[in-house]
């Protein structure tokens, strides 16, 4: 069996594809992201089409993966490319916030997403009834 480290020239160019990649998407989509929780907000103001439940939840699900997508890039993805390593081994609190911040937006994402499944739930089922709640 292959030593885990070691992944050969093929591993490499893969592991070098999907790093790259995943960044350069990173790069694109968080200011797209950013705009439409910027909007969302703006509008939730207001009183527009756009002020409903439903695009509340959407906006805290939308805050919350912009957070995700900061954090896994910021304190994951870029020590293991050896960017600023020595500001990521100063100290174990670095490794220790990145892991507290990624379970809680675990949690938070599955209770966003949750809420959001039951708002779409009751929209449906219960048409007349939504408005109210």
């Amino acid at each position: 069996m292959p030593d885990p480290i070691e992944f050969g020239p093929v591993g490499i160019a893969i592991e070098a594809i999907f790093y790259y990649g995943g960044t350069a998407m990173c790069i694109v989509t968080l200011p797209i992201y950013i705009i439409v929780v910027a909007v969302l907000f703006m509008s939730t103001k207001r009183q527009t089409g756009t002020s409903g439940s439903f695009y509340r939840i959407y906006m805290i699900g939308g805050i919350v993966d912009i957070a995700a997508m900061l954090n896994n890039h910021l304190l994951s993805i870029m020590p293991a490319h050896g960017f600023f390593l020595n500001f990521y081994l100063s100290s174990i609190h670095v490794g220790q916030t990145y892991l507290a911040i990624a379970w809680g937006i675990r949690y938070a994402q599955a209770t966003t997403v949750t809420i959001l499944a039951v708002n779409r739930l009751t929209a449906v089922v219960f048409p007349a009834r939504f408005r109210k709640v």
